[in-house]
């Protein structure tokens, strides 16, 4: 593949081997523009000190980290949410 994205979404799921693979890809994507997206809602931080996790896969996937903190850390974000969605779940469902 070159020049495409590839996404994860859970990292934390992937096992031993497949880390490893994931590091291979990691090590090589700059070189076929391959952009790597990985997702998670673990603590792969923690599990990486104590060799859960590969260290490698985690230092390479936290260079460019971005956090996306969970909602109960943003209550004022509800009302637009409920707002921009709730017009399309009163159609979808053929609400009144």
């Amino acid at each position: 593949m070159q020049n495409g994205s590839l996404i994860i979404p859970d990292v934390a799921t992937l096992d031993r081997m497949a880390q490893k693979g994931l590091e291979i890809v990691l090590d090589r994507a700059s070189e076929y523009g391959v952009r790597v997206i990985c997702g998670t809602t673990e603590a792969i931080g923690e599990w990486a000190n104590e060799g859960r996790f590969s260290k490698k896969v985690y230092a390479a996937i936290c260079d460019n980290a971005v956090r996306i903190p969970p909602l109960r850390e943003r209550p004022g974000d509800i009302p637009a949410l409920i707002a921009a969605w709730l017009p399309e779940i009163v159609k979808e469902h053929g609400l009144g």
